[in-house]
């Protein structure tokens, strides 16, 4: 029983990982986007 668990989490964590990932990256680049038309209008 635990290896299949183990197998799954195996399985699942790159996934897992790889979407906080681009959530994180997303978030940046919205931060980003922001930052730059407040530069833009604020000039």
């Amino acid at each position: 029983m635990k290896k299949i668990t183990t197998f799954l989490i195996g399985l699942t964590a790159p996934f897992y990982f790889a979407q906080q990932a681009g959530d994180l990256v997303s978030a940046e680049q919205k931060l980003d986007l922001t930052r730059r038309s407040c530069q833009f209008h604020c000039q």
